[in-house]
């Protein structure tokens, strides 16, 4: 029993040697970590005091090349300030030149000026004179035209009653050939084509009342026996189953190509195979009343 428990006591001694001998190890270990911190610690402060110190240097150098510039600045602002007013007194002499320059220059320019601008009155007031004179020609001129074209109204007044006399003359006409031209105009133009049996007064009243119910059908006037064109001539859609071509052909062969009045209604064809104007219904007004007829043969007298 006394040897068990000396064991025991063997035991626990061995075991609070090895324990002291752990903790001893891990306090030198400790102690080792700690003194190397220390170094590390004193390496840096001995580096801080380096670089302070080079700093330091840096500095005073700094500030002894800072007074440097500063005196070199102070010996330039006022080398600037000399310059400066070198340059004012330059820039001034050289400003009051050029203002008399200037003022040289302005005064030859306006002395040029108002001699130009008496040039101009001068040419204004002959150019005025001859406008003047050129005007009073014209106003002449016209009062001449006016006169002329007076006496040229009255003519034609005249004309145009002689024109109306003739259309009443044309009425009558066209009543006496009523009959004639409806069996004429119920046949086919080409059938009747150089075959019209008619003496030369019946062809020269027919033709000068073809032309007058062209002109007032078409648009054209009736001047001297010529046609002449209005403006604008007035296309119309008439009778469509007319051939211009066979027209002229049948005018051609019906009537002396001589005459003024034939010329005057080939004219006519030539307007109508241009597409401008075409045969149609005719409406004739004379002072007794209207004569309205067509190809087809429908005619209607009214009366005024």
């Amino acid at each position: 029993m006394a040897q068990l428990f000396l064991g025991i006591v063997v035991i626990v001694a061995g075991i609070m040697v090895l324990a002291e001998l752990f903790w001893d190890k891990r306090r030198r270990a400790d102690a080792a970590r700690e003194l190397a911190d220390l170094r590390d610690l004193v390496g840096r402060k001995a580096d801080a005091a380096k670089i302070d110190g080079h700093l330091t240097a840096v500095r005073k150098g700094l500030d002894d090349e800072v007074g440097a510039i500063r005196g070199e600045v102070a010996s330039t602002r006022d080398l600037s300030a000399a310059d400066s007013q070198r340059i004012a007194a330059e820039l001034h002499d050289e400003f009051e030149r050029s203002r008399q320059e200037t003022q040289r220059r302005f005064s030859e320019v306006a002395d040029g000026l108002e001699a130009l601008r008496d040039g101009f009155t001068t040419a204004i007031g002959r150019s005025h004179n001859e406008a003047q004179g050129r005007l009073d020609q014209v106003t002449r001129k016209l009062d001449a035209l006016a006169q002329r074209v007076s006496r040229n109204h009255d003519h034609a007044q005249a004309e145009l009653a002689g024109l109306n006399e003739r259309l009443v003359r044309i009425e009558q006409a066209q009543e006496k050939q009523a009959g004639r031209l409806a069996n004429l105009e119920r046949e086919s133009w080409g059938a009747v084509r150089g075959a019209i049996d008619c003496t030369d007064a019946d062809v020269g009243i027919a033709v000068q009342d073809v032309l007058f119910h062209l002109a007032g059908a078409a648009g054209l006037r009736l001047v001297s026996s010529r046609v002449l064109s209005a403006a604008p001539l007035k296309a119309r859609h008439w009778f469509a189953g007319i051939d211009e071509e066979e027209l002229a052909d049948w005018l051609g062969h019906a009537v002396q190509a001589e005459a003024p009045e034939v010329e005057a209604l080939l004219e006519a064809v030539k307007t109508m195979e241009s597409g401008l104007v075409t045969l149609g219904p005719m409406t004739l007004r004379g002072i007794l009343g209207e004569w309205r007829y067509d190809i087809r043969g429908q005619y209607a007298y009214v009366l005024a």
